[in-house]
């Protein structure tokens, strides 16, 4: 067993180096997403939208939880109040999150 990993490794060096010496060939990759991180108010807009992505992932499971709980209630009041709330709140917070948002960005475009 010891010989074949000591074969695999042999070759896979033996084949690294020889991909690793063909400096002639290099490939230039682009960015694909395109940031340009000279100025910082680029740097705040890609954060915020990163985190308004993952808040929106956010009231996505909320939302699938919440009627989740409202699905399964089996007409049970308490559970039946309880997704219909999780489901509510959830949308009123994805409400005040896009609103600030809005809100700012106004503000950033007057100033």
């Amino acid at each position: 067993m010891k010989k074949i990993f000591l074969l695999i490794f042999a070759l896979s060096f033996l084949f690294s180096t020889a991909v690793l010496a063909a400096n002639e060939n290099t490939i230039k990759l682009t960015n694909p997403l395109k940031i340009n991180l000279d100025s910082p108010a680029e740097i705040i807009g890609y954060v915020i939208k990163a985190v308004l992505g993952i808040i929106g992932g956010v009231a996505l499971v909320m939302m699938v939880y919440g009627g989740f709980q409202w699905l399964t209630a089996a007409g049970n009041e308490d559970k039946i109040k309880s997704g219909t709330q999780t489901m509510i709140w959830a949308a009123i917070g994805l409400i005040f999150v896009f609103s600030s948002y809005l809100i700012t960005a106004t503000i950033f475009q007057v100033f």
